[in-house]
């Protein structure tokens, strides 16, 4: 027999080497771990993990969509080998089909609070009204007497304009109301387009079979890693305390209020739950701290914004420790790569990249754009300069121009430009856009003081409008040189241009 399961072993081992668009499905000990989108490859993967006869529970890690009728077989299987299902962070739209076949059901520790939830959503236009009915089967045979005939029929329509989805958040860890189910309208960026369903959550609906979070465990290889915009962190610092207490020396030098007041902020950072970050001011004294966000990069953000815009001690900032993780390298490693990327840097041969230099919109008007701001750019945008890469180079080389990113969570950026994190945005609700304004104007006047030296601004590529509109804006605030650089980062790279690894130091949002 122990030949056998060890056979079995070797024959899973070699069927879940994971296509790239597949689950990854792995079995250690009684445990299935499946994460990752469902694909119809993914049911006799499954069947095969099933076969184990070790195999007791399935465990559901940050899995999205992916294809209905797949996942609506693969929790037939689970159903009928009875297993118990449990969630760890994210279980979307087919993941949830999958974990409702569970005989128990349950959440688990191992992601934050906010991103631990069941989401059931519609079927996309071209699936068919059959196996909607066929769903709707299997829920009602599952949740039993607690299947809500209407709910689920709303969360199950046909995706389009009264399509709706059902979210039933961990409700262990949050408090109420955010630990109560909600009824949510596409598209989810329209007002009010969530409402909670009023003393109703996850247990309520019979999605769980018990509402307390199971205690189990999983391998730590297995749970998603600490990243700083995409860098794996691995090592945490070993004594935390010493270590803030070495960067806020180096900081506030013989400011004692200074110190104190960060020293006394330390013992709250270590009790405060994740993720959770600190930032220091940038050649000027002052930091910011953030707890209980919902991932690494929401912490930084945060910290850094409120290191940024400090009540009458506006500056740049530095993210320095991300829950236990040292990051402040980071920032050393980018200066040290853009100082050498800039004295090495030769400009381009030519002078278009990625189509910087084509629109089928020739010229726009000198106005903020509010929406569909991943569309394409016009060619030129009245009162603002464009740049071309050739000519972007060249200045950089000869430190005759300020470089500004202004695209969101990437690995890499421009050598020598300065990140100001959500520094495109514009609101047409004016009291809104004018206090995003008099933060962004307060940021980029640190970055460049001498409004007649020239400012430009990009973004990802020709489909980013967030760079014009930051040109603009500085354009309003009296730039008298303010341009954009509409090719972005996809023509800078496809011209063979260096970049270094990104950092945050400002937050307009």
């Amino acid at each position: 027999m122990r030949y056998t399961i060890t056979f079995l072993s070797l024959v899973l081992t070699l069927l879940f080497a994971t296509p790239i668009w597949a689950m990854e499905i792995t079995v250690r000990g009684d445990q299935i771990i499946a994460s990752g989108s469902v694909e119809a490859v993914d049911e006799p993967r499954l069947s095969l993990a099933l076969a184990d006869p070790e195999v007791r529970e399935l465990v559901l890690l940050n899995a999205s969509g992916g294809s209905m009728s797949a996942a609506l077989a693969m929790g037939r299987m689970v159903a009928k080998k009875r297993l118990r299902t449990v969630v760890i962070g994210f279980c979307e739209d087919a993941c949830a089909l999958i974990f409702l076949g569970g005989a128990e059901r349950r959440f688990a520790k191992g992601q934050h609070p906010r991103k631990t939830y069941i989401l059931l959503s519609g079927l996309p236009v071209n699936e068919s009204t059959n196996l909607s009915l066929q769903i709707q089967e299997f829920l009602q045979k599952q949740l039993g007497l607690q299947y809500n005939s209407e709910l689920f029929k709303k969360s199950l329509a046909s995706t389009s304009a009264a399509h709706s989805t059902l979210r039933a958040p961990e409700i262990e860890r949050n408090a109420s109301p955010d630990n109560q189910a909600q009824l949510c309208t596409l598209p989810l960026s329209t007002v009010n387009a969530c409402r909670f369903i009023v003393g109703k959550n996850a247990f309520d609906l019979g999605l769980l079979t018990a509402p307390s979070n199971l205690a189990i465990g999983i391998p730590t290889d297995l749970l998603p890693q600490i990243t700083f915009f995409d860098i794996p962190l691995t090592e945490p610092v070993a004594n935390l305390p010493k270590l803030m207490l070495e960067q806020a020396q180096q900081m506030c030098a013989d400011d004692t209020v200074c110190y104190s007041r960060f020293q006394a902020a330390i013992p709250r950072y270590e009790v405060q739950k994740s993720f959770r970050a600190t930032a220091l001011g940038v050649d000027k004294r002052g930091f910011g701290f953030s707890d209980n966000q919902t991932s690494p990069d929401a912490a930084v953000k945060r910290a850094i914004y409120l290191c940024n815009h400090a009540v009458g001690n506006p500056k740049l900032c530095r993210a320095v420790v991300v829950d236990d993780f040292d990051v402040s390298a980071q920032y050393k490693k980018n200066v040290m790569q853009s100082q050498l990327a800039l004295e090495n840097l030769v400009a381009p041969k030519h002078s278009s990249w990625a189509g910087e230099n084509t629109a089928d919109s020739k010229s726009a008007l000198f106005e903020l754009r509010y929406e569909k701001q991943q569309q394409a750019t016009a060619l030129d945008i009245d009162g603002i300069v464009r740049w071309g890469t050739m000519q972007l180079a060249q200045a950089m080389k000869s430190k005759s121009v300020n470089v500004v990113d202004v695209e969101g969570i990437v690995k890499n950026m421009l050598p020598g430009a300065v990140h100001m994190w959500e520094g495109g945005l514009a609101f047409e609700e004016s009291e809104v856009d004018r206090a995003y304004d008099m933060r962004f104007r307060q940021l980029i006047e640190i970055i460049q003081p001498d409004k007649k030296k020239a400012l430009v601004f990009y973004c990802a590529d020709v489909s980013c409008w967030a760079a014009a509109n930051a040109a603009i804006r500085a354009a309003k605030a009296g730039y008298l040189n303010a341009g954009w650089y509409r090719g972005g980062l996809r023509s800078w790279l496809e011209a063979g241009l260096p970049v270094v690894q990104k950092v945050p130091s400002s937050v307009v949002n």
